[in-house]
């Protein structure tokens, strides 16, 4: 598999999973960042799945613009009716098992 990215990113960790190219991304509300060529839905939501992670992670379109000729998508994750605490503990939990990938 091929995977084409906009700029060279030496410090950056980025995490393939189903094919996709993500990278941490935690400021303004969102939680991961990928580059696509085409635009999303405005409500697309997508699984995270991986044999080393230990759930699945639902994350929804955040926010996105165009990057030459990419297109730079923010995610975050589904808020199911969690206190600020339990959600904050949900964002640490992700990327626990993005560092196992």
């Amino acid at each position: 598999m091929l995977l084409i990215l906009p700029k060279i990113q030496i410090a950056t960790k980025w995490y393939t999973i189903d094919n996709r190219a993500y990278r941490k991304h935690g400021w303004l509300g969102c939680q991961l960042e990928s580059y696509q060529f085409r635009k999303p839905k405005w409500n697309e939501r997508r699984i995270l799945s991986d044999m080393n992670m230990k759930e699945q992670w639902e994350i929804e379109i955040y926010n996105y613009h165009r990057e030459g000729i990419f297109i730079s998508c923010q995610w975050r994750l589904i808020n199911a009716f969690m206190n600020l605490d339990q959600y904050s503990k949900k964002i640490r939990d992700l990327y626990t098992d993005l560092d196992r990938l």
